[in-house]
């Protein structure tokens, strides 16, 4: 919804507020009986699932604000340092990308019908030194990786097969697919021909060619031997 800016100057203040019909104003919401609109049974206000014991269901301060306050009001619920689910899944996620496989192995069911985390602990844990330790991505990428569990091999153990074929207690690291971006970098890397410089210009391994209606990208026409092609997949013009 386009935003506008009005002021009050009596009161000296300002606020955003949208620009439809109402100016902002939210629309009643009704329980639809069985899904239908054409059935709208009681208004309800503005809130949330009650699945958070620490935190209310219901924003009773934005039921008479704009639409603004609504979202902000859902935007305070969900960043609450009383919120779990926020932390668990944010952490999780992490914990997925460099694993292939979260803590919980549904990221998107934290609830009765999803997985049940195999360390519930180092969830908590990641969870709460995540929220609690400034809330830095970096810095939970950090923490991660530099771990014991993150840096085992990926050899198998035929002991520790026999006990858990599915490795969920992470008694080696699981074996993942490159990207295509890390393959090259690593082919680049084994040959000695990596260019780990860091900062400056990205490279573009095609050459461009202008015929009469639109631009023609030419990766045929590029010179693999270019010292340029050799930088780190992160620098590849993309267009």
């Amino acid at each position: 919804m386009p935003l506008k800016l009005t002021s009050s100057l009596k009161h000296g203040k300002c606020a955003f507020v949208g620009t439809g019909a109402k100016g902002g104003t939210p629309r009643l919401i009704h329980l639809l009986k069985r899904g239908s609109v054409e059935k709208p049974g009681n208004e309800v206000g503005p809130g949330t699932l009650g699945l958070v014991n620490a935190l209310p269901s219901r924003f009773a301060s934005a039921t008479t604000e704009n639409e603004s306050a609504r979202r902000a009001a859902l935007a305070r619920w969900l960043a609450s340092p009383d919120n779990p689910l926020t932390w668990r899944s944010i952490v999780n996620r992490i914990w997925q990308e460099h694993f292939g496989r979260g803590l919980l192995d549904t990221p998107n069911d934290f609830g009765h019908m999803g997985a049940r985390p195999t360390h519930p602990e180092l969830l908590e844990w990641l969870a709460v030194e995540f929220r609690d330790g400034g809330q830095s991505l970096r810095s939970l990428h950090r923490l991660i990786v530099t771990s014991a569990a993150y840096r085992q091999s990926s050899l198998n153990n035929s002991t520790a097969a026999r006990v858990d074929g599915d490795n969920t207690l992470l008694w080696r690291m699981n074996r993942r697919k490159l990207q295509a971006e890390a393959f090259r970098d690593s082919v680049l890397a084994v040959a000695g021909r990596l260019d780990s410089r860091m900062g400056g210009a990205s490279f573009q391994d095609f050459i461009i060619d202008k015929p009469e209606h639109s631009p023609h990208y030419e990766y045929g026409w590029f010179d693999p031997e270019n010292p340029a092609s050799q930088r780190r997949s992160i620098y590849r013009f993309i267009v």
